[in-house]
This record gives C-alpha cells, sequence and structure tokens, in this order.
C-alpha cells in the first residue's frame, strides 16, 4: 500500500528512470492494472487495485500476457510515440500523480496528454485526460448513478478527488505547526496533516520518543528528505505489505526489506 511519501518516493524514482523517453507500447494484465512499456523496454506498472495501488517501476521488460481493454486499446493509439515530459504530483498533500506526455504529431503542435494516477485504496482510479481537462478514458469508469458528485465518465471535466483535510504534509513539515499542537496519538495527528498515514504518524512520533528527531516538525523534514525514490524498505503488517522511505518502526524485523533504485534485496 502507497501513503503520500511512498507515493513521492515512486514518483522521484520514476522520474529518473523514465523522463524523457517514448512510449512503445501499452497493455492492461487485469481490470486493474496498467502497463507501459517506453522504447528501451523499460515499464511503468500503474496499479488501481485496492491491495496495492500505486506508481511501480521495471528496469527492463516485456508485455505477453494482455487482457481485452479498450481503456489499454485507446493508450496505445494515443500515446504510441509519444514522449514521458513530467511526472508529479500536483496536489500538496493528496496522492494524485499525473504522468505528462507530448503527443508527436506535427500536425497538432502543443498537443498534450495526463495520465493521471488516483491512490485511495478502493476508490483508485487511472485516466487518460486531454489537454483540455476534460476525460477521455478512465480504467474504472464511475457513472453518474454511482456518484453525482464526481462521475468519472469519457467527456467529463477532471476535477480533484475531494481534499481529506488538514494542512499538507510539507507545510507541516516546514512551519513548526505541529509543535504548536499537542499530538499524544497518531490518529490525531493524522487529521491535522493531510497526507500523513498513520504508519506514517506513528513513525513520526516513535522518532521524537527514542531520540532520532528533536520534535514533530524535524521528524516530518526528515521523512520527506528521505523520500527520493534513492532506496525504501517494504514490510508486513497485519497481513499486508507497506512501502516506507525510511526504518519502520512497528513491522516484524523479518519481514523488512531494504530495497535501492536500481537493485532489490531479497
Amino acid at each position: 500500500s502507497m501513503d503520500y511519501l511512498a507515493c513521492k518516493a515512486a514518483v522521484a524514482e520514476a522520474l529518473r528512470s523514465l523522463a524523457g523517453k517514448n512510449f512503445k507500447d501499452a497493455a492492461c494484465f487485469s481490470n486493474v492494472e496498467a502497463r507501459i512499456l517506453f522504447a528501451d523496454d523499460s515499464v511503468a506498472v500503474l496499479s488501481i487495485d485496492a491491495q496495492r495501488p500505486g506508481l511501480f517501476t521495471l528496469p527492463a521488460g516485456k508485455i505477453s500476457k494482455r487482457v481485452l481493454s479498450s481503456f489499454c486499446e485507446l493508450l496505445r493509439a494515443r500515446l504510441k510515440g509519444s514522449k514521458l515530459t513530467d511526472i508529479k504530483m500536483p496536489i500538496p498533500g493528496e496522492r494524485v500523480i499525473e504522468l505528462i506526455v507530448d503527443a508527436p504529431w506535427p500536425s497538432k503542435p502543443g498537443q498534450s496528454y495526463r495520465l493521471i494516477l488516483e491512490v485511495m485504496g478502493r476508490h483508485s482510479n487511472l485516466i487518460l485526460v486531454g489537454n483540455d481537462s476534460r476525460m477521455i478514458a478512465p480504467l474504472k469508469p464511475v457513472p453518474e448513478n454511482i456518484s453525482r458528485v464526481r462521475p468519472i465518465m469519457p467527456g467529463h471535466a477532471w476535477t480533484p478527488p475531494p481534499p481529506r483535510g488538514g494542512i499538507p504534509l510539507e507545510e507541516a513539515a516546514s512551519t513548526g505547526f505541529v509543535e504548536r499542537t499537542s499530538f499524544d496519538e497518531n490518529t490525531a495527528l493524522t487529521s491535522a496533516v493531510s497526507g500523513l498515514s498513520p504508519a506514517s504518524a506513528r513513525q513520526a512520533i516513535a522518532q521524537v520518543k527514542n531520540g532520532l528527531a528533536p520534535d514533530l516538525t524535524s521528524a516530518l523534514a526528515d521523512m520527506l528528505s528521505r523520500s527520493d525514490g534513492t532506496s525504501g524498505h517494504t514490510y508486513t503488517l497485519a497481513g499486508r505489505t507497506y512501502l516506507s522511505s525510511f526504518p519502520p518502526v512497528e513491522a516484524d524485523p523479518d519481514s523488512v526489506r531494504t530495497y535501492s533504485s536500481d537493485r532489490k534485496s531479497a
């Protein structure tokens, strides 16, 4: 599962390894996962699986297994030969990832697309959006009879998911806001700071209690600086696997695995 900090690390890693490369192919392995193959055979995995939504980068691979998907057929038709120019998280504190793509057609200069990944558990989605901000195709359509507030359908204007509340994590890590408030439990901290998962809140509180950081602001700033995608950890807790840019404080030590951006350890 990817929280906001894990998303930031994934974006930083993907930006280093994929930016500037040309799209070669696209395929769906299931109705909750799309894979983009680039000209150098590197692969971006975009998952909306409720158990493991997020952006994952593979150094090299091929697309052989496919399921019939109109979404991926459209991706292939629209994006083949185009260039990935940027990957970013445009909304502080929110798990929204944008892949910015410049289309290759000389007859349409300035044409671009955004492939938007919304990492929101079972509400996650992957949406192709044109440069007029209208949705071209979602991987998981959400018609108006399911959500009148925010339908996810072709032709509708894309709008960000409703904000989670609280101040953005980047602001909390630089303004001293958390020191002006008493946080005895991680639930209060996650409510006050947008983008901070319960696991990351427990990590920040533990750093202060264990003397690894002088205060919560410093702990949050350190966690942000470590979310650069160069290295991290996976661990298992209550039957679920988590990604963390810093050594987890609550996991079974036997379940912790350390990885770097160019190689994962067993």
